[in-house]
């Protein structure tokens, strides 16, 4: 006796599933895998079309939404804005009190230009070191947990640098926020792929990106007159009041959007409830990823494609370029125009306005761009769309 399976017609012999139904299942559920490999979309295939292969395979009822990508909209738009929020509030600490940093040095006793300087750019290096661990960990142990563990750093050190007495004291909170504040940073992009497909990625990416974007500009303009007005010690303290509130609000309206990890919960919790230890999922018949190895692996391969890929080496060589500019005129700008004009604290902070307006008019064009690659590609009905057509 034979059946077809429900997506791909194929007829299945059922005694060889009386007897070795696990076998059979990873025998589909490879071909499965391969049948995806041919299509630009990586959406993660939990097994839910060949469920009935086995009432042992435990897998994600996409009928009943516990695929992120099966969300009603409201939700994927939910989550999309509590990760902007993180995603904003991090960049935006990490030059709040640029215009004030002349205030910074003389109450922390630092004569040396470079060394103010340095407290404003070391909370971008560690932007860059961050997302090389955190960004691996996220396909581990899940997007929300990374998130919300780097934003209870990020949020416990801007506040130990707000009663920094010393230049250590302060360099080193700085630097360990930053590393908390880049979490969102760093799986943001995989935040927006778990739950949006392609036709609907390139506004839900632009308009996410928006934090990271006008969060380095917004910053010096609440920061100057923030200073100004109080002290440059609030200028740490606000935003960690503001992740830490909207760090609550995650924990009660940011659902785990990875589906992999959304997966081994949903069994994790059937295993606790049925005493039936013959339950499992498809990530069980696959190589097994979850060894020390595997996860080395994914340490060290973001480094080795940046010097093995040329397009990607070349990207990064010119976004480094531009983010140094940027952030030199960030520390620069208060001695061009608090020294070199006379402007005060709080009207230096609403000068870098300038950059603000430049990044939103290129953010839009960017979304504008990417919507007609998008549409270009897709010839005949069959999409053609490739990363590298950006």
């Amino acid at each position: 006796m034979a059946y077809l399976d429900s997506k791909s017609e194929v007829p299945i012999d059922a005694s060889s599933l009386d007897k070795f139904p696990r076998t059979t299942v990873a025998q589909r559920y490879h071909d499965l895998l391969d049948e995806q490999a041919t299509q630009p979309d990586k959406i993660f295939e939990s097994g839910y079309s060949i469920r009935e292969l086995d009432p042992n395979l435990v897998t994600l009822d996409e009928d009943a939404a516990e695929h992120p990508r099966s969300w009603a909209f409201g939700k994927k738009v939910r989550a999309t804005m509590i990760v902007g929020g993180f995603c904003f509030l991090s960049p935006f600490s990490s030059t709040i009190f640029a215009p004030s940093v002349h205030i910074v040095m003389k109450d922390l006793n630092i004569t040396d230009s470079t060394i103010g300087a340095l407290q404003v750019s070391i909370f971008l290096f560690a932007f860059a070191l961050g997302p090389l661990f955190l960004a691996p960990l996220s396909e581990k142990y899940g997007r929300s947990s990374i998130i919300q563990v780097g934003n209870l750093i990020f949020v416990a050190f801007s506040i130990g640098a707000g009663f920094a007495k010393t230049t250590a004291q302060f360099s080193v909170c700085r630097f360990i926020s930053g590393l908390g504040g880049s979490a969102a940073i760093s799986v943001v992009g995989g935040v927006v792929a778990d739950i949006f497909d392609l036709a609907a990625r390139p506004k839900a990416s632009g308009l996410v990106m928006l934090g990271p974007v006008l969060g380095p500009v917004l910053g010096p303009v609440c920061g100057g007159w923030m200073s100004e007005s109080v002290s440059w010690r609030w200028t740490l303290w606000i935003p960690a009041i503001a992740s830490a509130v909207l760090s609550v609000i995650g924990f009660v309206f940011l659902p785990e959007s990875y589906a992999p990890r959304v997966l081994q919960n949903k069994i994790r919790k059937a295993r606790r409830k049925n005493a039936n230890t013959e339950l499992y999922t498809v990530l069980d018949v696959q190589n097994d990823n979850n060894n020390a190895g595997a996860l080395l692996s994914q340490f060290i391969r973001p480094v080795v494609y940046l010097f093995l890929d040329p397009a990607l080496l070349l990207a990064s060589i010119f976004y480094s370029l531009v983010f140094g500019v940027f952030y030199l005129i960030f520390v620069t700008y208060a001695d061009i125009f608090g020294t070199g004009y006379g402007h005060s604290v709080g009207i230096i902070g609403t000068d870098y306005l300038a950059a603000g307006i430049g990044m939103i008019i290129g953010t839009f064009a960017t979304i504008r761009a990417m919507e007609v690659i998008f549409k270009r590609d897709a010839v005949s009905g069959q999409l053609k769309y490739k990363p590298e057509s950006r």
